[in-house]
């Protein structure tokens, strides 16, 4: 699920947190994963429940809960080339495209 940047009156992440800043100095317009960033873990139930939320699925009713796989899938999915997932000083996740 994709975060707001900010909601009217949050704070906005501070120019040190700007992930569009080039830090090594390469200028590159990729923002793929790193070749050593680590394998994540699969989601976990509490995760699955709340992407199958946002999702618009409901767990308990039995007709939705044969499709729980595709809720564990979204939540894994990684993200397209050229975005990356950051998070602000408030803990509250954002996306941002190179």
């Amino acid at each position: 699920p994709r975060a707001p940047l900010a909601s009217a009156g949050s704070p906005q992440p501070s120019i040190d947190d700007d992930p569009g800043s080039d830090e090594d100095g390469g200028g590159g317009s990729e923002c793929g994963k790193d070749e050593e960033e680590e394998e994540e873990e699969e989601a976990s139930p509490e995760e699955v429940l709340s992407m199958a939320l946002h999702l618009g699925m409901n767990p308990l009713d039995a007709e939705d809960e044969p499709l729980l796989w595709i809720a564990a899938e979204a939540y894994d999915a990684p993200l397209p080339d050229n975005w990356t997932e950051h998070f602000d000083w408030q803990g509250k996740g954002y996306f941002f495209c190179k």
